[in-house]
């Protein structure tokens, strides 16, 4: 119980370490909401574990992949070529939309 806290608790935690860091080193270009997507995805899965007795990791890895393959052929069919740099940004933003969709609708759930 203890632990599935402490994944809960950890993306604001990553999110606030994060903004401490890009205000104080503003050289460096990671933005605090790409550093969090892992964690949400993670507490996640910890949520699901506990409350449903369900191990969803593989459900989130296909719609992680889902994700990518959609991503891919959205810009194939807009831009007419796919560059990895704009795929990974397109991807993984889209990655954390939905990360942060299923991460409020656990806790919604943990604390129900």
């Amino acid at each position: 119980m203890m632990v599935t806290i402490i994944f809960l608790i950890l993306p604001e935690v990553v999110l606030i370490l994060g903004l401490v860091v890009h205000h104080l080193l503003p050289r460096v270009r990671i933005n605090p909401i790409d550093l969090m997507t892992p964690f949400l995805l993670i507490a996640c899965g910890r949520a699901i574990k506990l409350q449903l007795n369900y191990t969803a990791t593989s459900l989130i890895v296909i719609l992680v992949m889902l994700v990518g393959i959609f991503a891919a052929i959205f810009l194939a069919i807009q831009r007419g070529e796919i560059i990895y740099r704009t795929f990974f940004k397109l991807w993984w933003r889209l990655v954390f939309i939905l990360g942060f969709i299923g991460y409020l609708g656990c806790l919604l759930l943990f604390l129900r």
